[in-house]
């Protein structure tokens, strides 16, 4: 699954809106629309926590997400999972 496919899901599990999740996150709507767009290759982590924190999600599992939908290898993952790694 891509990260835009998790933002996505986790809204509508929610039933949460680009408004509420703006709103509730802080960052702007047009970035909800990138991520939901799959138009963000490199986000910030304090970008990463913001949307982990209002979609109720642990920073892990959305980091994961992140990584896999950029391509990331399982072991770059869990070097950086490991403390090993910076983003």
């Amino acid at each position: 699954m891509d990260l835009a496919n998790y933002v996505q899901r986790r809204m509508q599990v929610l039933g949460l809106s680009i408004k509420d999740v703006a709103e509730r996150s802080g960052l702007s709507r047009q970035t909800w629309h990138k991520l939901m767009r799959a138009e963000i290759q490199e986000a910030k982590v304090s970008t990463l926590i913001k949307v982990a924190a209002t979609l109720r999600t642990s920073v892990p599992d959305l980091l994961e997400v992140y990584f896999q939908s950029n391509g990331a290898s399982n072991h770059q993952w869990k070097q950086y999972s490991a403390g090993g790694a910076t983003v």
